[in-house]
């Protein structure tokens, strides 16, 4: 037995026994070569060497989409050791698959394309189910958040997301300078709507209110549910001569507003600016204030201090 012939031997039986697809290509005639078991397996069809590789692998009539032949040449010429990874679905079993391919010397000298297909089903599936994962915990995520940012009733923030947001403007302003506004809204004769209508009503009325502000505030305000019947506006980026006038929209909006309890309704509102020397708690103790001056003046009133 010649050494080549025993090299031959040593090749197939090497070949033929991995457990993924291989095959070799004559990059000029598209001739299959050689083409290992599995690969015939993999395909559901008995590959024949000697014919044309994407006439004998994929039953095209023409060279395969996904063909890498041209992108495993080097300015036009083939050279050896070029190495090309990509994966591809096959459509005849429903299976993943990633390429490797390589340009190495065949036995006669020419350069040839060795194809390595490793089925990677399961790696996608897996990878398909992380994902799937990751996006249901996405989800569980924002629901987390909701429940501890949002007012379960109204929507809108809570006292905690409010705390968080307020240090974050007050931060803001002392690094930057950044001016920003709140606006303390409370609704008028709020008792006597649960008097009269019930609380179911009531909690109807909050949860419209809150709808009503959030629609017809700027995408950068913030809304919390300060308590009870009150609501609290953040307003980045606002000094005192655009507070004003946004307050004022927002009563006459309210006071316009036809509730579905049928009830006419409106707010009594208080606006601050931030100060050098303010703090959330002076901040909104002045708006608090604004908003009782308000009051006092009969009510479906806006103050500034």
């Amino acid at each position: 037995m010649t050494r080549q012939n025993n090299n031959s031997i040593i090749f197939n039986s090497l070949f033929q026994a991995l457990p993924f697809g291989v095959y070799i290509v004559d990059v000029q005639s598209h001739q299959l070569l050689f083409a290992n078991r599995h690969l015939s397996e993999m395909v559901g069809g008995n590959v024949r060497e000697g014919g044309i590789c994407y006439r004998e692998i994929f039953n095209f009539e023409s060279p395969c989409m996904h063909c890498r032949i041209k992108e495993l040449r080097s300015d036009g010429e083939e050279q050896s050791g070029d190495h090309l990874t990509f994966e591809f679905f096959n459509e005849y079993n429903d299976r993943w698959y990633q390429f490797h391919e390589l340009m190495v010397p065949w036995t006669d000298g020419r350069l040839v394309k060795c194809t390595f297909a490793v089925d990677i089903s399961e790696l996608k599936a897996a990878q398909n189910s992380l994902a799937e994962a990751h996006a249901r915990l996405a989800i569980k995520n924002e629901e987390l958040e909701t429940l501890y940012a949002r007012d379960v009733l109204t929507g809108a923030y809570n006292r905690v997301k409010l705390d968080e947001i307020m240090d974050k403007e007050l931060g803001r302003y002392e690094r930057y300078g950044r001016l920003f506004s709140i606006i303390l809204m409370d609704i008028d004769d709020f008792k006597d709507i649960n008097d009269t209508l019930g609380h179911l009503a009531g909690d109807r009325v909050l949860y419209e209110m809150s709808n009503l502000l959030t629609a017809n505030t700027r995408a950068t305000d913030l809304l919390c549910r300060w308590g009870g019947e009150e609501f609290l506006l953040v307003c980045p980026e606002t000094d005192s001569s655009g507070v004003r006038p946004l307050a004022e929209n927002l009563r006459q909006m309210v006071a316009g507003h036809e509730f579905e309890c049928g009830s006419r309704i409106t707010i009594s509102l208080g606006a601050a600016t931030v100060r050098p020397e303010d703090t959330q708690d002076s901040m909104i103790a002045r708006a608090d204030k604004a908003m009782y001056l308000s009051k006092s003046q009969g009510k479906n009133v806006c103050n500034f201090m």
